[in-house]
């Protein structure tokens, strides 16, 4: 195994220890997101730990050519606000499609942020990993 995969590896699990607080639903949505992945060899995870813990998963689409990788997605778990913070180019109308909304909108490449909470989860885990698939696919 790689150095570059081991550290994944501790960066995934510390991704996952932090959602320690959350509830089933968005236990169940990361994990879902994390298996819509592992269908496609054509999209990797890539997990970027900062100093203050946080601990971020890329969700990227991989090229065979010059280009190398795009990322598609960020997320991260907020544990006091105890949801997720999603950072994409998806648009508001987009978003509204599966009961999100722009929450805000950064000077970040993936600009667009949703917060992703339980009861939003609970009620569109399906639509919204359905838009992230599409999204990933370039069909939107």
């Amino acid at each position: 195994m790689s150095k570059n995969t081991k550290e994944q590896l501790v960066k995934s699990k510390l991704f996952l220890k932090r959602l320690g607080n959350s509830g089933t639903y968005s236990y169940e949505f990361i994990n879902k997101l994390i298996n819509l992945v592992n269908l496609r060899e054509d999209i990797t995870l890539h997990y970027i730990k900062y100093k203050n813990n946080r601990v971020e998963m890329r969700v990227r689409k991989n090229f065979n050519n010059h280009l190398g990788f795009k990322n598609y997605l960020t997320i991260y778990w907020q544990v006091r606000e105890k949801r997720f913070s999603m950072q994409s180019l998806l648009t508001d109308s987009e978003l509204v499609s599966v009961d999100l909304k722009l929450d805000n909108v950064t000077e970040y490449t993936l600009k667009n942020q949703s917060f992703l909470d339980e009861r939003i989860l609970k009620k569109n885990t399906k639509q919204i990993l359905e838009l992230i698939n599409k999204y990933i696919q370039n069909e939107i």
